[in-house]
């Protein structure tokens, strides 16, 4: 392979490598975000529930402790 040839190798491989950090980047900036906010609703979305759960069976009679 001649240094040419290389070069432009190199030269690929480099455009391929800053599209990946790019990507990665997006991924990091727009995506992690948007997920961990998900995360929190659906616990609190679970507290919500549990905490309402507790108050049914406390209302009913349920719980014979």
């Amino acid at each position: 392979m001649c240094l040419i040839e290389q070069l432009n190798q190199l030269s690929a491989e480099n455009n391929d490598m800053k599209q990946t950090i790019k990507m990665l980047r997006t991924f990091v900036d727009d995506v992690l975000p948007q997920v961990g906010q998900l995360v929190i609703q659906d616990f609190g979305n679970l507290n919500s529930a549990l905490i309402a759960s507790e108050k049914y069976v406390k209302d009913s009679g349920l719980n014979n402790e």
